[in-house]
């Protein structure tokens, strides 16, 4: 009987299918792992996204209340102030005739960092973190006074806009030379005056004029980065390498001060809106130059040489803010050699002089900043005659005092609101952890740990006819940075 027996495996050949098993494991558990990768990141993606549109609606809901602050704010000055707010249909310029309707000038309401919309407000919504920012643009030079056609005025005009990006960034990394900002003048000027000799594209605008088809104006001053000597940065708020805080660009220049509505032209002017109206009470349009919301340049005779009488319509457009300009447009109205940087030191130290208080005044309850400290109640330029008692306004003659004048306004009307929403995202990152308030907004600033989103709008505030009302110019538009808030004297924070 034979017995059949199996065959021995060789010992070259012993495991190979234990080393497979393992192989195919291997390839498995990379396949699995592959798609928990995926699936978590999906998931992350899914969450960010419903974060994101949790920040919109909750960024939203604070700038609908930032409307009603500033239609309420509104709605106080005029019924205070006994006049129209500027801008309004009905309301008389900044800075106008102080003698119409028995309006003094003394009797205008002036807007300062004494009010609420201008200081830094923080809330919370449905754990959203929010920090709202508004700035005045009228407290920024606006660049479309270097189209005015009296040449001499354009050509100050020019000079102006040159010095004020000479100084925006002075003693910081990115600070520029005069050479520098007088090329970008130039290119902005030639963009707008000569923009058909360019390639760009040419939106069809309710100011178009068949007569000047050469002048387009812009839209906003990021429409100017397409030239060559514009770069994106000079819109970006950051730190340099000496941990200086560098501001943006339209935080100092605005083309926003001019607003004007097309329907508000009278019958019988066929015009575009780029001819001023002679009207008795002068409405934000354009003027004759082009440049829209420079109201009447001239006096009742209509000549547009005329020196302005003290607080007088600024017969290159709309004013400066005193109370809120920044010190590098201040500084950049005038040449150095005419009216002294001193003079404007003084002025910024006189609207940051505590408020005396009468003595028949009502003691009120403590005001209290983002940081829950206690705020001071400063002073603020109610009208323009006020500047007699800053020191050095003597020091000018009365022909460069009304020169002084012509260019400054104590109003504003058009408002840029800047929302930064920020939802924790780190485990053990959270921002509550800072005891000092301080080291949270430094925090705030360095990237990670957090999912931030920064959104502006851009509104103007007129008188319309069934009370103050809030016209959005830009609704709503995302930002690649948080900006800064500019104070006159930063503290150690900063």
């Amino acid at each position: 009987m034979r017995i059949l027996r199996h065959p021995q495996p060789s010992p070259e050949r012993s495991g190979a299918a234990l080393l497979l098993s393992v192989l195919v494991l291997f390839v498995l558990i990379a396949i699995v792992y592959q798609i928990r990768i995926g699936t978590l990141t999906d998931a992350r993606v899914s969450q960010n996204d419903v974060g994101l549109s949790i920040m919109d609606r909750a960024m939203e809901s604070a700038k609908w209340d930032v409307y009603e602050m500033l239609k309420v704010d509104g709605e106080d000055a005029t019924a205070g102030g006994g006049g129209e707010l500027p801008g309004g249909s009905m309301g008389a310029e900044a800075g106008g005739d102080a003698g119409a309707e028995g309006e003094t000038e003394e009797e205008a309401p002036a807007d300062s960092s004494k009010d609420e919309w201008a200081r830094v407000q923080r809330t919370s919504i449905n754990d959203i973190d929010l920090r709202i920012l508004v700035e005045a643009e009228n407290a920024k030079y606006n660049v479309l006074n270097i189209l005015v056609e009296d040449e001499e005025e354009a050509e100050e005009a020019f000079q102006r806009v040159v010095r004020i990006i000479d100084l925006y960034r002075e003693d910081t990394e990115a600070d520029l030379t005069d050479r520098e900002a007088e090329d970008m003048v130039r290119e902005m000027k030639d963009y707008i005056l000569e923009r058909s000799r360019g390639n760009w594209p040419e939106p069809e605008l309710l100011t178009f004029d068949e007569d000047r088809d050469n002048v387009f104006l812009p839209l906003s001053l990021q429409e100017f980065l397409v030239l060559e000597s514009w770069e994106p940065h000079f819109f970006r708020c950051y730190r340099d390498k000496d941990d200086r805080r560098v501001y943006s660009l339209d935080q100092f220049l605005t083309v926003w001060s001019s607003p004007g509505v097309v329907a508000d032209i009278p019958a019988g002017n066929d015009d575009s809106g780029l001819e001023a109206t002679p009207e008795p009470e002068p409405e934000p349009e354009a003027d004759s130059s082009g440049a829209p919301g420079a109201g009447d340049e001239a006096e009742a005779e209509n000549e547009p040489q005329a020196a302005p009488e003290p607080g007088g319509q600024s017969p290159g457009g709309y004013g400066v803010n005193l109370n809120l300009a920044p010190l590098a447009v201040l500084a950049g109205l005038f040449d150095d050699r005419d009216v002294r940087v001193r003079f404007w030191d003084d002025v910024i130290e006189y609207r940051n002089l505590d408020e005396e208080e009468e003595d028949d005044e009502d003691e009120q309850e403590p005001l209290f900043d983002q940081f829950n400290e206690e705020i001071r109640d400063r002073r603020a330029f109610e009208s323009l005659e006020e500047l007699s008692e800053v020191p050095s306004w003597e020091d000018h003659d009365p022909e460069t005092q009304s020169r002084i004048m012509s260019l400054l306004e104590t109003e504003s009307d058009v408002f840029t609101i800047y929302i930064t929403a920020r939802r924790e995202t780190s485990v053990d990152g959270s921002l509550s952890s800072f005891s000092d308030s301080r080291e949270k907004e430094r925090e705030e600033e360095l990237p990670g740990g957090a999912l931030v989103r920064t959104a502006r709008a851009v509104v103007w505030r007129r008188e319309g006819e069934d009370g103050v009302e809030i016209v959005p110019i830009i609704p709503w538009e995302v930002l690649d940075y948080r900006p800064f808030e500019f104070q006159d004297y930063p503290d150690e924070r900063y």
